[in-house]
């Protein structure tokens, strides 16, 4: 059984690289121009990743609802980003999942 996890871990995260690394390009375009204050080279690139890699789970992983995206992907800011990181990273996702919800891109809880 340990195996099997290892391997079902190996796949998520898997998927959530190919996933993210897809839409890095659409989606880091998008979060750039809602801050519009900054240029896209200032925007802190572990942000960036954090923030792109959270809407891909929230795009890819049907099974895993948006708020719990969301909160896990803040809490790793924490983490990896800057003291600030957190409130950017929450409020930044927070608004272009709304957008992409009415857009009808995300419908799931």
């Amino acid at each position: 059984a340990e195996g099997k996890k290892v391997d079902s871990d190996k796949d998520f995260v898997f998927r959530l690289l190919r996933e993210a690394y897809a839409i890095y390009p659409k989606y880091s375009d998008r979060i750039a121009a809602m801050v519009p204050s900054y240029d896209k080279e200032r925007l802190v690139t572990t942000d960036m990743a954090i923030m792109v890699s959270c809407l891909a789970e929230v795009l890819a992983i049907p099974s895993i609802p948006v708020k719990v995206s969301i909160n896990e992907w803040v809490e790793i800011s924490k983490y990896y980003g800057t003291p600030k990181s957190s409130v950017f990273v929450n409020g930044i996702i927070d608004k272009v999942v709304s957008e992409l919800r009415a857009e009808g891109v995300v419908t799931k809880e």
